[in-house]
């Protein structure tokens, strides 16, 4: 009863809380890098923490940009093969657990046949 549970709670959240997390900042980070580079609102200054950038420091903001894509990316594609790898190893023992199953129950089946045609005998 427990392993239907887990199946449905699989098959309800595929993706667990980190790999979420890890989609929605390579989400984010590249919403920006697109409206950076498609509309070219590159920040000149940011008066909040009173910084200005020059032209090569704009270009060092889109270089530290495209950097962190690259590493949700990365980080995003690792976690889904671990996801990935996960549900294989799920679906591979329940598959296991069920063949296990077949072949004790029809080991009982032929033991069962063989009594009743040696009571016969």
């Amino acid at each position: 009863m427990s392993e239907t549970n887990h199946f449905s709670e699989r098959l309800r959240e595929p993706l667990n809380e980190t790999t979420r997390k890890v989609r929605r900042n390579l989400m984010a980070a590249s919403v920006v890098g697109i409206v950076l580079t498609k509309v070219g609102l590159v920040p000149t200054k940011i008066s909040a923490f009173g910084v200005e950038f020059s032209s090569s420091n704009q270009q060092a903001l889109m270089l530290l940009l495209a950097s962190a894509i690259c590493y949700f990316t990365v980080s995003f594609i690792v976690y889904v093969y671990s996801e990935l790898t996960a549900w294989r190893l799920v679906f591979t023992s329940k598959e296991m657990e069920d063949i296990k199953a077949e072949a004790t129950r029809s080991e009982r089946e032929f033991l069962a046949g063989n009594d009743h045609e040696t009571k016969f005998r």
